[in-house]
């Protein structure tokens, strides 16, 4: 599935990474599929076993690609001190924000992200606006300040 060298995937972006391999593995599966099409001995099961092993191999790139975003988004998450979803229930049951993919690795569904999401806008809505009210009250000092000046200098001139 890692087609690229190392040396050069450490340099590419992520979601272009994930982009040009799903484009190989497509162009791959394409030609073998061509191939054995046009063999007339091949067997209609081993073709749909080349597919099964074609869909596969995209749902764990969408699979890396979803961890990925969802890695990401935590990260923001933590940064701003946001609540993110529960994992798992007190009950042991997973919870509908979580997905487990393939390969048994574990990331946000719509929902969750939905979530994440919302909370992150919200902390940073909250954040927007203390932070305007800060200016404010730096533009009401120094209108004061402005206006003192003035008076000083009208008063001693």
């Amino acid at each position: 599935m890692h087609w690229i060298p190392k040396a050069l995937r450490q340099f590419l972006p992520t979601t272009l990474r994930y982009r040009a391999e799903e484009a190989v593995t497509s162009r791959k599966w394409q030609e073998r599929r061509e191939k054995l099409r046009h063999d007339e001995e091949t067997d209609p099961h081993i073709l749909r076993m080349l597919e099964d092993q074609y869909v596969e191999e995209l749902r764990m790139i969408e699979e890396e690609r979803e961890v990925h975003f969802t890695e990401k988004l935590l990260r923001k998450a933590r940064r701003l001190r946001v609540p993110t979803p529960p994992m798992w229930y007190e009950d042991g049951e997973q919870s509908p924000y979580w997905r487990t993919g393939p390969l048994h690795r574990r990331y946000l569904s719509r929902d969750g992200i939905k979530f994440v999401r919302k909370a992150i806008r919200e902390e940073e809505k909250w954040r927007m606006e203390k932070r305007h009210q800060r200016i404010a009250l730096l533009t009401a000092i120094t209108g004061v300040i402005g206006a003192l000046t003035g008076l000083v200098a009208v008063w001693l001139g």
